[in-house]
């Protein structure tokens, strides 16, 4: 590939033993033919850049000449550094669940000793899930993720148990509001936090579109917890179920309308949904 300025990609060893290549290239026809794509998105460390080119220039090569986009990350690393098996610091997803599961189902026994084992572990389960998925998006592509169990659990911190805990938080108001079937009177919502909800959930389509762009799940994850943030301060400061009528109604209108939008955010990211926490 040197006259493309991609060097050489070496498939087959002098001892017959095969590289990677051998078997990135058949796959690559496999996903094209098999499949039908418009466009291959390779989510591969960012040290195998120049390696993908070099896939990516063979295929087309081949004619098989649809979109092909390497989207590229950095390590995860430990606060104490970056895990490698040469220094012996290695810590396995397993290990990482199992030590969260103890800790958040031994909280949630705490707050709910009316519960049955299978409903904690059902709960912690998904708390545990929202924020090992929350720490591996919540960065750019390009940084190295420092991931710290403890910080991930926070539901006060910048994590996905946070996103859990607010929606949580709306069906519990949703609950004691009951069903509302008065007319909405828009007009009612006249503070800056109400406003500033409503610019929210309305660039909802334009941060789907904005990580589309750039292949970064982490713009999604800032723009629901900006959301989720917006709605607690919203929360703090404004009565909801104790506004007078018309406003009551009109907030929990708005409030309805984060819920729909925080919960389908959440989706897209694989982020698990509580009801309560």
């Amino acid at each position: 590939l040197e006259k493309y300025d991609l060097g050489i990609l070496v498939l087959v060893r002098k001892d017959g033993t095969t590289l990677y290549g051998i078997k990135d290239i058949p796959l690559g026809m496999k996903k094209f033919k098999k499949y039908k794509l418009d466009k291959s998105i390779y989510v591969v460390d960012n040290r195998q850049s120049q390696y993908l080119k070099q896939i990516f220039k063979i295929l087309e090569l081949m004619s098989f000449k649809k979109e092909m986009i390497h989207v590229a990350y950095e390590f995860v690393q430990l606060k104490s550094g970056i895990i490698a098996s040469r220094t012996g610091n290695v810590i396995t997803y397993d290990e990482v669940k199992r030590a969260a599961m103890d800790k958040v189902s031994k909280e949630t026994k705490k707050r709910h000793s009316d519960w049955s084992d299978k409903k904690v572990n059902e709960v912690s389960l998904k708390i545990v899930l929202a924020a090992l998925k929350f720490g591996m998006l919540k960065s750019n592509n390009n940084k190295i993720i420092t991931f710290d169990i403890e910080e991930a659990l926070d539901v006060n911190g910048f994590t996905g148990p946070y996103l859990q805990y607010t929606m949580a938080r709306i069906n519990s108001i949703q609950k004691k509001a009951g069903k509302v079937s008065a007319k909405i009177d828009y007009n009612a919502l006249e503070t800056n936090i109400e406003k500033q909800l409503i610019k929210d959930i309305l660039n909802y389509p334009q941060a789907i579109e904005d990580a589309l762009k750039i292949n970064d799940p982490s713009v999604m994850i800032q723009y629901i917890f900006n959301l989720a943030q917006d709605f607690n301060t919203f929360y703090h400061d404004l009565p909801i179920l104790k506004a007078s009528a018309n406003i009551q109604i009109a907030r929990l209108a708005l409030m309805n309308s984060v819920r729909q939008v925080l919960g389908n955010g959440m989706d897209l990211l694989g982020l698990p949904i509580l009801d309560e926490m």
